[in-house]
């Protein structure tokens, strides 16, 4: 199984299927267990199917087996920001158990796409993942990332409709067992259909 930052960082901008103008990040809770320090993503414009760069810096502070995700999509629209639902395990999902995420997503091939973001995160961790870290339960450790290639799919034509605008993703992990917020992250960014 892969390791745990790395997963969560790059489950949560692929599933979500975004891209970056202007990228923010910010921290917004939890008891920092897992404490994502730092998130970039370049270039300002990306379209997709495209090629984006990641960095990421965190940190895991004790063991981990039972980590859920939640994710929340929003667009920014001139009506105001507007949820996108889970259609497909793709929007505002929860993904529990983030330890076989990338088995089920390569399983399950959610919209076509999810199977081949599952290989892109893979190969991202082989690439950087020190051993140890790649199975669970998730021990301590520190993952920085610098300047990773990510190849990202096509939008599917049955997600079309929100290809294009400004997002606001929220990003939740709890403890599955005690319900615990275990770390909060929220980004934003915008969306480019390409040809």
């Amino acid at each position: 199984m892969p390791a745990f930052p790395s997963v969560c960082v790059c489950a949560a901008l692929l599933l979500t299927i975004s891209s970056a103008n202007a990228f923010k990040f910010s921290r917004c809770g939890g008891n920092d267990d897992i404490n994502v320090q730092a998130i970039s993503l370049e270039p300002s414009v990306i379209t997709l199917p495209g090629r984006i760069t990641l960095g990421f810096a965190g940190k895991i502070q004790r063991p981990f087996d039972n980590i859920d995700m939640k994710i929340e999509l929003v667009r920014k629209t001139w009506l105001g920001n507007v949820r996108i639902p889970c259609i497909f395990n793709i929007g505002s999902c929860s993904y529990p158990d983030l330890c076989n995420l990338l088995d089920r997503m390569e399983r399950e091939d959610w919209v076509g796409i999810s199977a081949r973001i599952a290989a892109e995160i893979r190969q991202l961790i082989a690439s950087v993942d020190s051993e140890g870290m790649r199975a669970c339960p998730y021990q301590p450790a520190e993952l920085e990332i610098a300047d990773r290639s990510l190849d990202l799919p096509g939008i599917p034509s049955l997600l079309a409709a929100i290809a294009n605008g400004d997002y606001k993703i929220r990003v939740e992990l709890s403890n599955s067992r005690s319900g615990s917020l275990m770390s909060c992250f929220e980004m934003e960014m915008t969306l480019k259909k390409g040809d």
